[in-house]
C-alpha cells in the first residue's frame, strides 16, 4: 500500500506510474487542543488579515501584500514568520500606499502561533504554484483556531476545502481577485461566523489521533487482504 499526504499527489502518481496498489491520503494532523484555545473574533471597525509561514515569493506573500492596493483603509495585514530585511522592503514597496497597514511579527515558535494570531479575523493562503504538492498543515491550524479562510484557486486547496463553506476562493490569481474575496468575507459577519463553526468542526477530523487511526486501519486492511490471497 501507498500513503500520500495530498489528494492531488495521489491522483498524479497513480496516473503517472499506472499502479493499482491500495492507497490512502493522510493529510497533516493538527494539535486541535492547542489551536482551539484561540478565541474566535468578528471584526468591528478594522479587519485584520493574517498570514503565517514562509515569507518567500513562491508562497504568494507578494501577491498578498499587493492586495492592500485594492482593499479599503479598514483592512490590515499581519505577516507572521521570519523575513529578511530585503524581502520586508520589497513587501512594503509592493503594498504601495497600503504599506502603513502592514505589520510583521518576525519568527515565532510554533507553540506561540496562537498568541501571534490573536486579533486576526481572516487567515489567507495565497499559494501561487499550481505544480507544488503540499501537506495542508496551515489550513488545518487556521481551521482549528476558528479562522475563516480566503485562498487562491489552486487545485490542491480546492481538494481540501469547500468554497463558501470553509473558505472563499479568489476568482483568479490576480491581486484584485484576492482582494475582492477578502473584502467579501470581511464585509459578511454572518458568513464569517458560519465559517468559524464549520472550520473548528472540520479540523476535528484531522486531529493527530484520527490521522493515526486512519493510517493504522488502512495498514490493517492492506495486510488482511494480502493474507486472504
Amino acid at each position: 500500500g501507498v500513503i500520500f499526504i495530498d489528494k492531488t499527489l495521489q491522483e498524479h502518481a497513480m496516473e503517472q506510474f499506472k499502479f493499482h496498489a491500495p492507497s490512502y491520503v493522510a493529510s497533516a494532523g493538527v494539535d486541535v487542543a492547542m489551536f482551539s484555545r484561540r478565541a474566535a473574533e468578528l471584526p468591528s471597525s478594522e479587519v485584520l488579515v493574517g498570514y503565517f509561514g514562509k515569507m518567500v515569493e513562491e508562497k504568494g506573500v507578494m501577491l498578498l501584500a499587493e492586495t492592500l492596493r485594492f482593499l479599503p483603509e479598514r483592512y490590515r495585514i499581519r505577516f507572521i514568520g521570519s523575513v529578511s530585511e530585503n524581502n520586508k522592503s520589497i513587501l512594503l514597496r509592493v503594498a504601495g500606499a497600503g504599506a502603513s497597514r502592514v505589520e510583521f511579527t518576525g519568527r515565532v515558535q510554533h507553540t506561540e502561533l496562537v498568541k501571534a494570531m490573536a486579533g486576526v479575523h481572516i487567515s489567507v493562503v495565497p499559494q501561487i504554484l499550481n505544480d507544488q504538492f503540499f501537506s495542508p498543515l496551515k489550513l488545518l491550524e487556521s481551521m482549528a483556531m476558528g479562522l475563516p479562510l480566503v485562498c487562491t484557486p489552486i487545485p490542491h486547496l480546492k481538494h481540501a476545502l469547500q468554497d463558501g463553506k470553509h473558505a472563499l476562493f479568489a476568482e483568479d490569481m490576480s491581486p484584485e481577485a484576492l482582494a475582492k474575496a477578502i473584502k467579501t468575507l470581511g464585509d459578511s459577519p454572518a458568513l464569517m461566523e458560519s465559517m468559524q463553526r464549520e472550520n473548528r468542526a472540520y479540523a476535528e477530523q484531522f486531529s493527530w489521533e484520527k490521522r493515526a487511526q486512519g493510517i493504522v486501519e488502512f495498514m490493517r486492511d492492506v495486510i488482511s487482504k494480502k493474507m486472504v490471497r
